[in-house]
Order: structure tokens, then C-alpha cells, then sequence
């Protein structure tokens, strides 16, 4: 049990420190990162019951907390933040059965008195609210209509299982039989842990990907020269060019393809039956720019029409993603570099004038 308990928090720290090394500052991450914290805590708790009160009487030191009811809110809120749709007092209404839970553990802890009594309910309340917390919470997230990362899918799939196999071996035994087992609480420590790897995975891949990223920015700097020069020759004809132009503003203004988050270059030429490498060379060459600086000014152009024409307050991270975006950073950065004022300064001097 304890060199289960030591493998999950030295993977908890070292998940904690690559994620602190990647240094992004998006909600998503920043709810990862408070996330494993969380876990941090609960696997040092866990561990300090285990080699220290170990005897049967403090068993209820380790088995009464209720770090569980927080796992189910952490998942939506990263689900949520991953959309760019966290709200903060929404998701700490989802806390509240923990804060609940807690109180009653403290007073437990504190006064033998209420221990005697209260113990036993506190006991049934905790892992019946446990086992409904993990498997609505996973229920709601592998069930979103919008795109989960799949590093969420493999979260809630993990506490759905888990909550599933205690409910099926809790209605299969009797109530006295339960009790006696250790595996449920080893059960719990290898949810925990399968979690932060899950985690520790996906971080472990994104420093990968960042890594790869400056390789690759300092190899576009070193053939940029290489690129220009055979763009020069073999630039497509003038008229050539001007009808691809057309074609490609009437399809953004007429059919509005930017809206599509999903929109990718690839995509984009398939709508306008071009070649891919056309579409390169008639961003790069015809109009200065590149896919997303050419795609994302159309954004900020109808998410500015959007605000100007809200009256009901539509909350500014709404706008975005109705906009085209898939995050409120990217919304933030490219309005704020295309107007020189972030969406709520633009906001507020529309109203002004």
C-alpha cells in the first residue's frame, strides 16, 4: 500500500513540475496545475494515516476525508476552462458537498464526543456521495456534444470504472464484509494514480511538442530565404491569382467558413477547390499573411460587429467563440493585436461614443 502511495506522489510531482516548466497561462492549465496540487495533498495525507496511524482506531483518518467529491469538479472545470467556458462561481457551487463533508470530518476529528455518533452516517453519506459524484461527473463529460480532449475522456473513464466497480461489488456483499476488505481504499490510491499518469502523459507530450516547436521555428528561419526565392519562381499567373482572390473572399464573406473552429488550411482548400500549396502561395505572396493571421482578422471583424450589436451583455468569452475561436487567449491576443484594445476596452468605448 505505502509503495503505491510513494509512486503516486513522486509522479504527482513530477507531473506538478513539467506542467510549471510549459509556463502557459490559459485556464485550462491553470486548473491542471491547481488540480495536482489537490492530488499532492491527498496522497500526502494518505500516506503520513499509513505509516503513521495505522492502527485500526485511526483508520478513520484516511477513510473519512472527502478529497473524493472533488475529483468530478476539477474534471468540468478543466472540460469547461478547455473550452474557454469556465465560470469560477459556478464551479465552486460544485464544491460545495466537499466543503460540506469537510466540516463534518473536522468535527469528527476534533471532538470524540460527535465521533460516536456521527461516524457511521458520515461513513455512508461520504461513499455514497462518492460513487454518485464520480460516476454523474464522468457521465456528463464523456456525453458532451462539444470536442473533450482526450485526456479528459481518459479522466472520466477512469472514475466512471472506478465508481462502477464499487457499486457493483458494494450491492454484491454485505455491508459487514465490505468493511473488512483493504482493497477498496487500494482501489482509490489506483485511481489516483492512474489519473496523474494520465496527466503526466499529456504534459510530457506537450513539452515534447514545445521543444519540437522552437527546433522547428529555428529550421523556418534558416529556409525562409529558400522558400522566398522559389516562390518568386514559380508564382502563379496574375489573373490566375485575382480569381483565386475572389474566390477565396466571397466564400469568407458569403459563406462565413471562418466561424468554423475547426477550420484548418487544409479544409479551407477543399472548400475552394485549389490545391493546398495555391492557397499558401496566395496568402503568403498575394496578401502578406499566413492562414491564421488571414482567418482570424475575419473573426475580429464580425466578433467587433457582434459587440456592437449586444444589448443583453453577452459575456465577452461567448463572443469569441461564437467568433470563430476555440479559446478566450486566442481571442484575446489576435483582437487585441488587430485593434490595439482588448474586447471589454473595446466594449466599453463603443458604448462611450
Amino acid at each position: 500500500m505505502v509503495s503505491i502511495l510513494l509512486i503516486g506522489t513522486t509522479l504527482t510531482i513530477c507531473t506538478l513540475c513539467v506542467f510549471l516548466l510549459l509556463s502557459a497561462r490559459s485556464d485550462f492549465y491553470l486548473v491542471c496545475r491547481i488540480f495536482l496540487v489537490f492530488i499532492l495533498i491527498h496522497f500526502v495525507h494518505v500516506l503520513i494515516c499509513e505509516v503513521f496511524f495505522g492502527a485500526p482506531e485511526d483508520r478513520f483518518l484516511d477513510w473519512a476525508a472527502p478529497y473524493g467529491l472533488l475529483y468530478g469538479p476539477f474534471l468540468v472545470a478543466a472540460q469547461r476552462a478547455s473550452i474557454g467556458k469556465l465560470n469560477k462561481r459556478k464551479i465552486l457551487l460544485h464544491a460545495l458537498p466537499f466543503g460540506v463533508l469537510l466540516v463534518s470530518y473536522l468535527l469528527i476529528l476534533f471532538f470524540e464526543g460527535y465521533r460516536e455518533g456521527w461516524l457511521q452516517m458520515h461513513r455512508i453519506v461520504l461513499y455514497r456521495g462518492l460513487n454518485v459524484s464520480f460516476l454523474v461527473y464522468a457521465l456528463l463529460v464523456i456525453f458532451q456534444r462539444t470536442k473533450v480532449k482526450r485526456l479528459l475522456s481518459l479522466f472520466a473513464i477512469i472514475l466512471c470504472t472506478t465508481s462502477l466497480l464499487f457499486i457493483s461489488v458494494r450491492l454484491s456483499m454485505p455491508e459487514s464484509s465490505f468493511n473488512r476488505f483493504q482493497w477498496p481504499r487500494s482501489v482509490a490510491y489506483f485511481m489516483m494514480t492512474g489519473v496523474v499518469a494520465v496527466l503526466f502523459r499529456y504534459a510530457l507530450v506537450l513539452l515534447a511538442e514545445r521543444m519540437g516547436m522552437k527546433k522547428r521555428r529555428v529550421a523556418r528561419l534558416q529556409v525562409a530565404e529558400t522558400v522566398e526565392v522559389s516562390y518568386q519562381k514559380s508564382v502563379l499567373p496574375a489573373d490566375v491569382m485575382e480569381k483565386y482572390y475572389e474566390r477565396l473572399k466571397n466564400t469568407m464573406l458569403e459563406e462565413k467558413v471562418f466561424l468554423d473552429q475547426d477550420l484548418s488550411l487544409e479544409r479551407l482548400a477543399s472548400k475552394l477547390k485549389m490545391p493546398r500549396h495555391h492557397l499558401t502561395q496566395l496568402l503568403s505572396v498575394h496578401l502578406n499573411s499566413n492562414f491564421y493571421q488571414y482567418v482570424n482578422a475575419y473573426r475580429v471583424d464580425y466578433a467587433c460587429e457582434l459587440i456592437k450589436k449586444d444589448n443583453a451583455g453577452t459575456p465577452l468569452e461567448e463572443i469569441g467563440l461564437m467568433s470563430g475561436f476555440n479559446s478566450k487567449t486566442s481571442f484575446n491576443r489576435y483582437f487585441r493585436n488587430q485593434t490595439n484594445l482588448t474586447p471589454s476596452e473595446y466594449r466599453k468605448k463603443y458604448r462611450e461614443e
